[in-house]
Order: structure tokens, then sequence, then C-alpha cells
């Protein structure tokens, strides 16, 4: 709730609002990818059946690049963005069991739970099991009210009339938020990093063009192939 300090400040104008929610508005659409993503395995999981441009192994694939972008997505969130907002915000703040930032105590919570998803989704795809929708949505339940609560969250904390409480207008610009990722060499770890960008790119590609087009992919092909949008192996 907004303090009376913070009810006393004058309203943003528009020039400054876009700078000051400029995280927010990152940090929403990298967030948007992953509830697509999430949204397509549920929505099989609940139902029993699969997309109808989907086979099952693709549906598989699909799952487990889950997995990955949002374990890449927290560590590179963990590594290089919040250990610079946590200098100002005690929203973002590390420590041992409580004494963590609930943002950070979340990003546990949901990672105990994509553990076991990707364990399930991995023995699948290896063949030692045989994927049942009642199960997957079993290993989805357990996680799925923190990790949307965490979207939501994390993008309210990043919101322009929060940062403004910490952050001058000349400060923002140097945090360190997904657009500056392009300049990898700012951040160190620029395998990681690029990796993470090409799956956000890769997934967004994906979304964008089966979600309007409903494309029928053969069984014996990925879904898509790098080339195939310029993207760089």
């Amino acid at each position: 709730m907004a303090n009376a300090e913070q009810q006393n400040e004058p309203p943003l104008s528009a020039k400054d609002f876009k700078i000051y929610n400029r995280a927010a508005e990152q940090m929403e659409y990298y967030h948007g990818l992953l509830r697509l993503s999430w949204n397509m395995l549920w929505e099989a999981s609940t139902s029993g059946r699969l997309p109808p441009y989907m086979k099952m192994r693709q549906f598989i694939t699909e799952g487990l690049r889950f997995a990955q972008h949002l374990e890449i997505h927290h560590s590179i969130e963990e590594n290089h963005v919040f250990p610079h907002l946590a200098k100002k915000m005690p929203e973002f703040r590390t420590g041992r069991g409580r004494q963590a930032a609930e943002l950070l105590r979340q990003h546990r919570q949901i990672h105990k739970g994509l553990e076991e998803f990707q364990k399930y989704l991995e023995e699948c795809q290896e063949g030692k099991q045989e994927l049942e929708f009642d199960v997957l949505r079993g290993k989805m339940e357990g996680w799925r009210e923190v990790l949307w609560t965490h979207l939501d969250q994390e993008v309210k904390t990043l919101g322009a009339e929060n940062m403004r409480r910490y952050w001058t207008k000349e400060e923002m610009p140097r945090i360190p938020i997904y657009n500056d990722m392009m300049n990898i060499e700012t951040l160190g770890d620029s395998a990681v990093v690029a990796v993470h960008l090409r799956i956000l790119m890769e997934g967004w590609m994906r979304n964008l063009t089966v979600g309007i087009y409903r494309l029928s992919i053969p069984e014996n092909e990925e879904p898509f192939s790098h080339s195939q949008f310029g993207i760089l192996a």
C-alpha cells in the first residue's frame, strides 16, 4: 500500500512514467511468453487432449523448453538483475530461509515443482514412462498458484510508482533489464545470456506462428528450425 509520502508525490508525467515503468514492461513481455507456454501445457493436461497442431513428442519437447526457459530466466534474474535492484530495494534482497525477500522465496518454491515437472517429461522423452495427462497435471498443480502470483507480483514491484521510490530518472537506464542483455559483454556469462535470448525468440516466433496458423508439423520434424527465422544455433 502507498504510504503518506507516496500519496503526496506529484503524478508522473507521461515521459517520466515511461522511464520508470521500463523494467516492468520488459519483465511483462518475458512473463507473457511464459504464460503462453504454461497455458498450452495446462490446457492439454486438464482437457486430456494434445493441441491440434502437435504430436506427443513435440508436446513433450515444448514442455521441456518451457522448463529450460523458466530456469534460465530465473538464473539471469538472480545473478544479474536482482543484485543490482537489491542495492536499494528490499523486495530483491537475498537471505537464508524467510530472511530472503518474498520474490526470492517464490523462486525456490517454483523450482521445487519445476524439478519434478521436468524430471517427469525427461522420463517420457526417454521412453521410461508414457505421458499421462492427469499425471502431468499433478506435476503442475502444486506450484501453479505461486508461479502466477510471482509473475504478477514481480511486474508490479518493478512498476513506475514503486521504482520512483528508490531510483532517480538518471539511474533507471543503468538497471540491467533485458534490453541491456542484447549487449552481452556488459554482463559477462555471455553464453548463458545468449542462450536465454535465443530461447525467448524461438518461443515467441513459435507461439505466434503456430497460434495464428495452427500449422501441422510432421511428427519426424522439430516444430521449427533456427534457419526458418534466421536464428543462429
